[in-house]
């Protein structure tokens, strides 16, 4: 998967989450939320040229998105995922 379809299937998720958000069905919008979180860590992983594999992994997708997120100074971010 590359990163256009990642966000594009991202943007799916959000979309759909505010659809369940608005007929206040707040376990689906919290899934499709979470969704869209996950799919855009691994837009970003994507884009840094690791594999969608990898990316895909909590092994290895989820260390390494964290690692970048402090490298980019942006653990205000990585604080509110790991909140999430």
């Amino acid at each position: 998967m590359n990163v256009r379809e990642l966000i594009t299937k991202a943007l799916s998720f959000y979309e759909l989450a505010l659809e369940y958000l608005e007929n206040k069905d707040y376990m689906d919008a919290c899934e499709k939320a979470w969704a869209c979180i996950e799919t855009l860590r691994k837009a970003l992983l994507v884009k840094t040229e690791v594999s969608y594999e990898k990316a895909k992994t909590i092994v290895y997708g989820v260390p390494l998105f964290t690692r970048l997120l402090k490298k980019l100074g942006r653990k205000d971010l990585l604080e509110k995922y790991t909140l999430f």
